[in-house]
């Protein structure tokens, strides 16, 4: 087999070039927007009342997100959680993924969710994730995250391990979408969230 890979490079290059020029092009316009606090237990509440009235839409604190069309990157951040805390969080979440993790008869539990980073007890921050949507409105996604989505949706399904967990939820709208996951990228290897992937 023969691979041109001069030809190869070059075009890897070009793209790499692309994507420098088009995030130098909208770096003036990325803006975290102010973060919205809320706990899982209290969304989860209002939610499932207004799931019967009017479909599933997030009211009160999180009513901002739903008209949000356009691709985003979002981070949660923890709320008031020490590091012993944070080591319990962890301990939950890999119970919550666990094979053991089945009902009084023997049905699997686990539901598709992110990974825990390799390094988490190095981790001195309260960043638990740091996603991007692009295709999906952020409002489906946070349902996701919520744990109100399908099992094998990847996701935090939050309200099955950490639903006393208290978060601020903060944005970033990104006006290239194809820039949307170099962002993401970027963004999770600075904040070096608990889960979830973060690579240079």
């Amino acid at each position: 087999m023969k691979v041109d890979f001069q030809k190869v490079v070059n075009e890897r290059i070009r793209k790499l070039n692309n994507t420098i020029l088009g995030l130098q092009d909208i770096i003036n316009q990325l803006v975290v927007k102010e973060a919205i606090e809320f706990s899982i237990s209290e969304i989860l509440v209002e939610y499932n009342m207004l799931a019967s009235k009017k479909g599933y839409e997030f009211c009160d604190k999180l009513k901002v997100i739903n008209d949000i069309k356009q691709p985003v990157v979002y981070i949660f951040e923890m709320i008031d959680v020490s590091q012993d805390e944070k080591e319990k969080l962890i301990e939950l979440f890999l119970k919550f993924r666990s094979p053991e993790n089945k009902d009084k008869d023997g049905n699997d539990m686990r539901r598709s969710s992110s990974k825990v980073d390799v390094n988490v007890k190095k981790h001195s921050g309260n960043i638990l994730y740091v996603g991007c949507v692009t295709k999906i409105r952020l409002a489906k996604r946070l349902q996701e995250h919520l744990g109100l989505g399908h099992k094998n949706t990847y996701s935090l399904q939050l309200k099955h391990w950490a639903s006393n967990l208290k978060l601020k939820l903060y944005y970033i709208k990104i006006p290239n979408i194809s820039l949307t996951k170099e962002i993401e990228k970027a963004v999770s290897f600075q904040l070096m969230p608990l889960l979830g992937k973060h690579e240079e």
